[in-house]
């Protein structure tokens, strides 16, 4: 059953079509990974994905361009209108509170800009605290695992340019 979330929160984050799969799946410490090669030569699309409380965190290159993707999972799940925005804030470890903005792109997923400095933040890191807000208040606080996370961010590291 988890397994099938995983997979179709993977399949939901990449949001990309016409790709050919070079892996999925892959496992590797507390994120699992997902690579598709892109046919339009412009960059294909990279994925590590880590869940926690009922929540899963994206860390996304698509087309060179890193973003991060926050979605609820479960049964549960409350869906949000394509377009609804969102107060993000991002803690690595102790490290300093990250600031973000984020867009609602489908049902259960937020889209969130990420700088360089971010992800290699979150590559280094032990956990990932991200508290998304609403014009009502604090929607959810969730403390994301990163074990693993070096070997897991090698290709997307290397496509979008975070070495």
């Amino acid at each position: 059953m988890k397994r099938g979330i995983v997979l179709s929160a993977l399949a939901a984050l990449l949001m990309s079509g016409a790709a050919q799969a070079d892996y999925s799946g892959r496992q590797i410490g507390s994120w699992t990974t997902k690579a598709r090669d892109d046919r339009f030569g412009d960059g294909g699309s990279y994925i590590a994905l880590t869940m926690a409380g009922g929540a899963a965190l994206g860390v996304r290159c698509i087309g060179k361009k890193l973003s991060l993707a926050m979605m609820e999972t479960g049964i549960y799940a409350r869906p949000i209108a394509e377009g609804d925005r969102f107060d993000i804030k991002v803690r690595v470890d102790k490290g300093e509170i990250v600031k973000l903005d984020g867009v609602a792109i489908g049902g259960r997923v937020i889209q969130i800009p990420a700088s360089r400095d971010l992800v290699r933040q979150i590559r280094q890191g032990a956990e990932a605290a991200v508290r998304i807000e609403t014009a009502d208040g604090v929607s959810a606080i969730v403390v994301f695992p990163l074990h693993g996370a070096a070997k897991a961010f090698t290709d997307l590291g290397r496509e979008c340019g975070i070495d």
